[in-house]
């Protein structure tokens, strides 16, 4: 039905929005958490330039120079590791949404041809396949709305061209219909 249709596209579409709303977050974590470790990089340079300054010992300057540069490399690894993590599940959030919307384009394919198939239903006769009342009174209508829009008069013919109408009215519609 209607209903299950616009359901299923309802819940489809919620799907893709909770997965849009998911990355946009995890993008503002990432985002922030990068920021976080470039103040720390900045922070440790700075320790760095400071302790290189006082000290005048060249083994004490590599060992702390070494500290530093370790603290910097351990830094720089988590950031490359949180941005992998980051990446691995931008990829999957973004297969998953591709894999929805394909879902949600061939279901909405789908329904569209049901809804032709229905629309000619509708307005076709079963036994003749020839349109039928409903059919006359939309294109009917449509026809007195362009005529009015235009100013023109309308006039239309009616032909019962196989006198169904006779067979109908003498023998009932039970006997037209075979």
């Amino acid at each position: 039905t209607a209903g299950k249709i616009i359901q299923r596209l309802n819940n489809a579409l919620g799907n893709i929005n909770g997965d849009v709303q998911s990355s946009i977050s995890k993008s503002a974590e990432s985002f922030e958490a990068r920021q976080s470790r470039n103040q720390e990089l900045r922070n440790v340079l700075e320790d760095m330039e400071d302790a290189l300054e006082g000290e005048s010992n060249i083994d004490d300057l590599k060992q702390q120079a070494q500290h530093y540069l370790g603290q910097m490399a351990n830094s720089l690894s988590a950031g490359e590791e949180a941005e992998r993590q980051e990446q691995e599940g931008l990829m999957s959030l973004l297969v998953s949404m591709q894999q929805q919307l394909s879902s949600l384009q061939k279901q909405t394919d789908s329904y569209r041809k049901k809804l032709v198939e229905q629309r000619i239903n509708m307005y076709t006769d079963p036994l003749t396949r020839v349109p039928n009342r409903m059919a006359y009174n939309e294109r009917a209508s449509k026809e007195w709305d362009r005529c009015q829009a235009q100013n023109r008069p309308l006039s239309i013919a009616v032909v019962d061209v196989d006198h169904f109408k006779r067979i109908n009215d003498k023998y009932g519609h039970a006997a037209g219909d075979k």
